[in-house]
């Protein structure tokens, strides 16, 4: 990167996404400097979902949800997303549960795309949901369901599947608001049509399109969340 006019800049580097780092060189002209930045919000938004959510089919990594998401907000997101893993384990639930609790701001459950291809959500999602507010009461969850999926319509199991997921996860969510809980279910279902290739690479991974209507959705929810007009 080369500028004319020499001041100080604030740059954010989006490592891989699915590719470890072992070294980084950074080449400066002579007399520059650089030093840390930190976000003024210490607190962070904490999102556990799929490879959807860890952004598999973005082009590059700063069109990943989460990472848009930190520089729209201006604050850390941390990304638990598993590709093809995302169970709704009683250990996950206890591994996002052991971060401090001035260190979330708020947690979103992303998960019904792998959890919901089984018996895993409706076994373990009211399990998951009670493991978090054991260490965090207070803590604003959001519960969004999956994309639609190409697949919906050609295997009926498929979208009986996500009928049942909605139902558990929807109760669950009612349930918990019922005992005063910040706690909602924000419906993603319809956000695009999966059978445009504009949106998704094979009909249920988003294209760069589809990352950045997933992403507005995202915003839409937090900035509803932290009382932002």
């Amino acid at each position: 990167m080369w500028a004319s006019e020499k001041k100080m800049r604030k740059i954010i580097l989006n490592f891989p996404l699915y590719a470890g780092v072992l070294d980084l060189e950074i080449l400066l002209e002579d007399g520059s400097v650089v030093t840390p930045f930190e976000y003024e919000n210490k607190k962070k938004i904490v999102c556990y979902g799929t490879s959807i959510l860890q952004g598999c089919s973005s082009s590059h990594p700063g069109v990943a949800t989460t990472n848009a998401v930190s520089r729209y907000f201006a604050q850390e997101v941390i990304n638990y997303g598993f590709s093809g893993a995302a169970f709704m384990e009683k250990e996950v639930a206890e591994v996002i549960a052991s971060r401090p609790d001035e260190d979330m701001e708020m947690l979103i459950i992303d998960a019904e795309a792998n959890a919901g291809m089984s018996m895993n959500l409706y076994n373990n999602f009211e399990n998951f949901i009670e493991i978090i507010y054991k260490s965090h009461p207070n803590l604003p969850l959001v519960i969004m369901n999956r994309i639609r999926s190409t697949y919906d319509g050609e295997y009926p199991n498929h979208y009986e599947g996500h009928e049942l997921c909605d139902r558990v996860m929807k109760d669950v969510v009612e349930r918990y608001q019922k005992k005063g809980k910040n706690i909602r279910f924000v419906d993603n279902w319809s956000l695009f049509d999966p059978s445009d290739t504009e949106f998704t690479i094979e009909g249920l991974h988003p294209t760069d399109s589809g990352m950045k209507v997933l992403t507005d959705q995202y915003i839409k929810v937090i900035k509803e969340v932290k009382g932002i007009k």
